[in-house]
């Protein structure tokens, strides 16, 4: 498909690439599947079955893609859903925790202000607009 060959060069150009375009329609469907899931318990395994690769495979193809690894990716997707719930809702922090896939608040909490310098309700009261 034309497309799908535009796509491969496009990417070759802009990370110089070289993967062949199964592989990159198979982390574009990881990719897809974790956006999906990532509010289920989401393991490396569960996205290496879908794709039918290794985990050396997936992980080379998917970080020179993605420029990052999937840990980082499905963490950094988590947190940027969480932010928005923490923003758009009143719901309790353990209840976005879970919304976002994180079964453990604490947990949550520790990743949350790694990657974003404050906890999970300092977040919330910095950029929550009210009516």
């Amino acid at each position: 498909m034309w497309f799908d060959e535009i796509r491969v060069r496009v990417l070759e150009k802009i990370g110089n690439i070289k993967l062949d375009p199964d592989t990159v329609d198979l982390i574009h469907k990881a990719m897809m599947y974790t956006r999906e899931h990532m509010d289920q318990d989401l393991t490396l395994e569960d996205v290496l079955h879908l794709c039918g690769m290794s985990r050396s495979y997936f992980s080379r193809s998917f970080k020179k893609i993605t420029g990052e690894t999937y840990v980082t990716y499905l963490n950094n997707m988590r947190i940027q859903s969480a932010k928005s719930y923490l923003i758009e809702t009143n719901q309790p922090v353990y209840w976005v925790a879970t919304q976002v896939g994180y079964s453990d608040e604490h947990y949550f909490g520790r990743v949350f202000k790694d990657k974003t310098g404050k906890t999970p309700k300092r977040y919330r009261e910095k950029y929550k607009k009210y009516s």
